[in-house]
This record gives structure tokens, sequence and C-alpha cells, in this order.
């Protein structure tokens, strides 16, 4: 049985997937034309869902925070982002990491041959690194889907649509809950040659003591 505080980082993660993904879907096409130009601001609106959090809901018994920082600019067989979640609380303690790579493609529409060829080389190298890779998809009709690293490596098709996806909103909910990302912070290299993300998004949770959870909840 989840505990009280597992329950609320669950809410959370949908919400922050949720009213996330309701920007992508407004702005993609437009404003977020290739998949160059969503990564940055959909992390950086990840970061502004949790200040909002923190600035607005300051009654609740969970503190959050996030950073985001531009590390460089990807390379060929670079990587999107890295995000790091820790959280400190007593009943639940956890150091973890994850790789992303991003890429347009709508279900049904095979990724051409030199796409697929440099995702293949992207995916070898995160996983030389940690199984807690995932390529993150961008699709036309608003959804954002999340395949691993190593289903997609051993997927022969070049229509990733062929592996079943992870829902935007579930993946932040399962990141905040350990149910995905690598607990070996010694497997994070630094910057530089072929290992190079773009982002990197750090989240912290942590409890307040001072103010009853169960009330927390029940305010949400």
């Amino acid at each position: 049985m989840q505990t009280e505080f597992q329950i609320m980082l669950d809410q959370l993660g949908v919400a922050f997937g949720e009213r996330t993904e309701a920007v992508y879907r407004r702005k993609f096409g437009t404003d977020w034309r290739e998949e160059e130009h969503v990564t940055g601001p959909l992390l950086a609106l990840v970061e502004s869902e949790a200040e909002r959090f923190a600035a607005g809901r300051p009654d609740l018994g969970l503190s959050l925070t996030a950073k985001l920082t531009k590390r460089l600019d990807e390379n060929e067989n670079g990587t999107d982002a890295l995000i790091r979640f820790t959280c400190d609380a007593e009943e639940w303690q956890l150091q973890t990491f994850l790789l992303l790579q991003a890429k347009r493609q709508d279900p049904g529409k095979p990724l051409s041959s030199s796409d697929h060829a440099r995702l293949r080389r992207q995916l070898d190298n995160m996983l030389s690194y940690t199984p807690e890779s995932f390529v993150l998809i961008y699709t036309s009709g608003g959804r954002m889907l999340l395949v691993p690293a190593l289903a997609a490596h051993g997927l022969r098709s070049r229509d990733l649509s062929h592996v079943n996806a992870i829902e935007w909103p579930r993946f932040w909910s399962g990141l905040l809950r350990g149910r995905c990302g690598d607990p070996v912070s010694e497997r994070v290299p630094g910057g530089g040659g072929d290992w190079s993300p773009a982002f990197e998004l750090s989240v912290h949770a942590t409890l307040n003591r001072e103010l009853p959870l169960t009330t927390a909840l029940e305010r949400m």
C-alpha cells in the first residue's frame, strides 16, 4: 500500500505532466516547430510548474524545487536531457537519474533511414551509461510518449509506435515514486565527448513536518 507521501507525489507527477502536455498541444507545430525547439522549453515548463506549486501552495506538507540548466548544444551522438530526482523525506529517500532523447514521429509513419540510424547511435551511447534511458516521442496529435531505450534498441522496425509507450503524465508520476531512474550516480559521466546532454533538470522533494500531510492531501 502506498504511503500518503507517495500518493501526493503521484498526484503531483500526473498534474505536472498534464499541464505541460496541454501547453505542448497548443504550441507544437507553431511556436515549437521541431523537436529541437521543444525539449528545452518543455523542461522549463516543468521547472515553472514546481515554482508555481511552491509559491501557490505553501500550506501543503510537501516542498518541491526544480532547476533547469543548459549544459551545451547536443552533438551528433549526444543526448537531449539528463533528469535527476532526489527526495530526502524520512519515509521516502531517493537519488536517481535518467536520460532522454527526443524524436518527432507519428504512429504509422516510420523514421527515415538516416534518422533511425542516428537514433541507434544515440541509443548505443545512452545505454552504455545506464539502461534507465528513454526516447521521448513528440507527436503532431498533441501527445508525448516515452519508449524505454532498451526496447527501442531491440526494435527492428523504424516505427517506434510498435513498442508499448508510457504517457508523459505517468512518466512523471513514475519518476517521483521510484518506478524509473538509475540510483547509481557514478554512472553519470561528466560532460563532453559523445555524451553531452543539452539540458539538465534537477528536481528535489522533501516533507515539511510542520504541516500534516493528510490535511494537505485533502486540500489538493
